[in-house]
């Protein structure tokens, strides 16, 4: 799937902003669990800072940072589900009792549900029949 896609719903094209903004979070995180030892003067490269921390204190960021984008992605396909692809595709605000077309009460983004359905389903969060 080409996230750069414009038929996919604006919070699936998000989801790299996700991710980049996350991995600057936890390698300060990260940053922070190099510099401690330093701070609390006991720098040694060696035991357990040597053969556990140090390593996990490099991989850690990446896997928070994954982490994030699958909870985000995780809470939009309960949001399509519940719905049943009736909910604004750039703020997950649900649209039920709405017309067939308009702008978000949320966002004000413009929406008409057969399109934004088709999107869902383009992402592959939706059923063919809307679930």
């Amino acid at each position: 799937m080409n996230l750069a896609d414009p038929g996919l719903p604006k919070v699936i094209r998000r989801l790299p902003w996700a991710f980049a903004l996350a991995v600057p979070v936890s390698l300060a995180i990260a940053a922070g669990s190099v510099w401690l030892p330093v701070a609390l003067g006991r720098p040694g490269a060696g035991g357990m800072w040597g053969s556990v921390l140090m390593p996990l204190s490099i991989f850690a960021p990446v896997f928070v940072a994954i982490g994030f984008v699958r909870m985000r992605l995780v809470r939009i396909r309960r949001r399509v589900s519940a719905t049943g692809g009736r909910c604004c595709t750039a703020c997950l605000h649900d649209l039920s009792g709405l017309g067939e077309a308009g702008r978000c009460p949320e966002c004000g983004d413009g929406f008409d549900v057969q399109r934004d359905q088709a999107s869902w389903r383009k992402a592959g969060l939706l059923g063919k029949q809307g679930l």
